[in-house]
């Protein structure tokens, strides 16, 4: 089990929204979740935060909304990879950070991941002055 899956595990534990979700599907929400991090950005916190954002990811998804989960609303979007096809409604309005940070306060995870991502260091490349 890789240190993403249990960590996952570990701060979904309880949550009705992740009873039944297999292994596999958990994989494919951290693989979305994963391709949006610098490891070196995150550091320490990079485990969490992936995990933290994959299961927001889950969460605002429409297997998630079926069985009860988070409600979503805003446009379709999808992602394939090989066999897998994972469809999920974006966040309505607005564009850049505003918005994606408008859909994260939307679930407690997204909230936790908004938390760690203000412990992260900032940017390592910086635009020259003048």
């Amino acid at each position: 089990m890789s240190e993403f899956l249990t960590t996952l595990k570990a701060i979904t534990d309880g949550d009705p929204v992740f009873v039944g979700v297999t292994d596999p599907t958990l994989e494919v929400w951290i693989a979305l979740a994963v391709v949006e991090f610098n490891a070196l950005r995150w550091s320490h916190l990079y485990v969490q935060g992936v995990a933290y954002l994959a299961a927001h990811k889950y969460a605002r998804g429409p297997g998630a909304a079926a069985s009860g989960g988070a409600s979503t609303g805003g446009a379709v979007a999808a992602r394939r990879a090989r066999n897998w096809e994972i469809r999920y409604n974006t966040s309505s309005g607005g564009s850049g950070s505003d918005s994606a940070d408008e859909d994260l306060r939307q679930t407690s995870y997204g909230l936790a991941y908004l938390r760690l991502r203000g412990q992260t260091r900032g940017p390592y490349l910086q635009r020259p002055s003048g």
